[in-house]
C-alpha cells in the first residue's frame, strides 16, 4: 500500500534503510481492527536498521508498526499495556501497573522478576518515557523486545528505539551474539559463512559487491561438496543445516553471477 510507503519512508532515510515488500498478520495488531479495516492492520511493508549498535526490525501497516530490538532475555516472558496474543494463554488479566501501563506475565502470575521491575523508579523512568497509548504496547520475549506503536514523528521512533536500548541494558538484555556455526563435517567451509544469508534479495546484494577473485575462491571451495551438502540436509533439520543449505544457495548463486561476469565472445 502507498500509503504504507509514504509514512515509512521518513524513518527509512534517516536510518539509512531499504524499504522491503512483505504481507503478513500479527496478533497484537489484528487486537485493534474491526472487520471494516481489518485490512488497515495488515503488515505491508518492513525495513531493518541498526542503532546504538543493536539490530531492530520495523513491520508496518496503515494503522500502526511494530519494532523489534533482537536480544537475549533471561527471565520469564510478560508484556505491559496488553496482554501478548500470540505467547500468552493464561496471562490475559494485568497483575500490577507500572508508570501507569499495566503488567501481563504468560503464567498469569505475579513473580520475582515483576516485583524487581515494578520496586525499580529506573525502570518506570523509562517506561514512562515511552508514553504509550492506549492501543500501544511494549513485549519481551526470550529473544527480543518489541513495541507496538502508532505512528508518530521520525524522531519520536528513534527516541522510542534509544529507550528500548536502555531498557534492554538495565533488565540484563544482552544483544544477541548469533552463532554462525556449521555443521562439524563442513567445519572446514567456515571461513564461507559470511554469504550465508538467508534472504534471497539480501544475498544477491551481497554477492554483487564481492569481487570476482574472492567468489571464484568461495565457489571452488563450496561446488564440490554440494552434493554432500544435500545429504546431509536431507537428514538435518536445526539451526546449522539451515546455514549450511543457505551457503550452499550462495554458492550456486555465485556461479551464475560468476559467468555472467564473463566477457562476451561475441
Amino acid at each position: 500500500m502507498s500509503d504504507v510507503l509514504e509514512k515509512l519512508r521518513p524513518l527509512a532515510v534517516a536510518v539509512d534503510a531499504r524499504i522491503r515488500p512483505c504481507h503478513g498478520f500479527d496478533a497484537n495488531l489484528l487486537r485493534y481492527a474491526s472487520a471494516e479495516n481489518r485490512e488497515e492492520f495488515v503488515v505491508r511493508r518492513k525495513i531493518k536498521f541498526k542503532l546504538n549498535a543493536e539490530t531492530y526490525d520495523l513491520f508496518a501497516c496503515l494503522q500502526m508498526f511494530d519494532v523489534t530490538m533482537h536480544c537475549e532475555l533471561d527471565a520469564e516472558i510478560l508484556s505491559m499495556n496488553a496482554s501478548d496474543k500470540i505467547q500468552f494463554t493464561r496471562g490475559t488479566e494485568p497483575l500490577l501497573e507500572i508508570a501507569g501501563s499495566r503488567v501481563y506475565t504468560i503464567r498469569g502470575e505475579v513473580t520475582p522478576f515483576c516485583c524487581r521491575l515494578a520496586g525499580s523508579n529506573e525502570f518506570a523512568t523509562m517506561i514512562a518515557a515511552l508514553q504509550l497509548s492506549e492501543r500501544e504496547s511494549l513485549h519481551f520475549y526470550s529473544n527480543a523486545i518489541r513495541l507496538y506503536s502508532e505512528w508518530t514523528s521520525t524522531e519520536r521512533v528513534l527516541e522510542r528505539c534509544s529507550t528500548l536500548h536502555w531498557i534492554a541494558n538495565y533488565i540484563g538484555l544482552l544483544p544477541i551474539e548469533v552463532k554462525r556455526e556449521l555443521p562439524n563435517k563442513f567445519v572446514d567451509l567456515g571461513k564461507w559463512v559470511q554469504f550465508a544469508e538467508s534472504d534471497d534479495e539480501e544475498r544477491s546484494e551481497l554477492l554483487a559487491q564481492v569481487a570476482t577473485a574472492e567468489l571464484t575462491l568461495f565457489v571452488d571451495a563450496v561446488s564440490p561438496r554440494l552434493r554432500e551438502i544435500d545429504s546431509y540436509l536431507n537428514d538435518h533439520d536445526d539451526d546449522e543445516a539451515h546455514l549450511l543449505d543457505a551457503m550452499a544457495q550462495a554458492a550456486l548463486e555465485a556461479e551464475i553471477l560468476l559467468k555472467s561476469r564473463m566477457p562476451s565472445n561475441a
